[in-house]
């Protein structure tokens, strides 16, 4: 992080942070770096991960697109749409940008692929907030 810091380079982290990862220092240096946008990831559901992103955002000075980051949300890959929605939502109330990633796309049930299009495509998802009032 250092490194990245002392080039002066402007960065974009497309690539997902493992932000269980991130400590104090870390933050403190991604807050000194010249950042166009940061990518965290949260795939599995069945680790909570709610107390880190908080922990990010407390601290996090940079708010690329007026947002925390975006954060790739995996999704049929073991877990279920409860499951899928709560993270995004988490995410979104916290002041994150929630990416949906399809496991599986080619075989993945129509509701994930609505699910993907509602949250990416940044207008639907801002126009109708809940996606059970999204109707594709």
């Amino acid at each position: 992080m250092r490194q990245y810091k002392e080039t002066g380079a402007v960065l974009d982290f497309t690539q997902g942070l493992d932000i269980r990862l991130l400590d104090d220092a870390d933050i403190a240096d991604i807050n000194e770096m010249r950042l166009r946008n940061i990518h965290f990831a949260w795939d599995n559901t069945k680790e909570d991960l709610t107390q880190h992103f908080r922990a990010y955002a407390e601290k996090a000075l940079h708010k690329p697109h007026g947002r925390l980051g975006t954060v790739y949300v995996l999704t049929n890959y073991n877990s279920t749409m409860e499951e899928n929605l709560s993270r995004i939502s988490i995410l979104f109330d916290m002041g994150y940008d929630p990416y949906v990633m399809v496991y599986d796309k080619p075989h993945a049930p129509k509701e994930i692929r609505h699910l993907q299009r509602w949250c990416n495509n940044k207008i639907i998802f801002k126009t109708v907030p809940r996606f059970e009032d999204y109707a594709p």
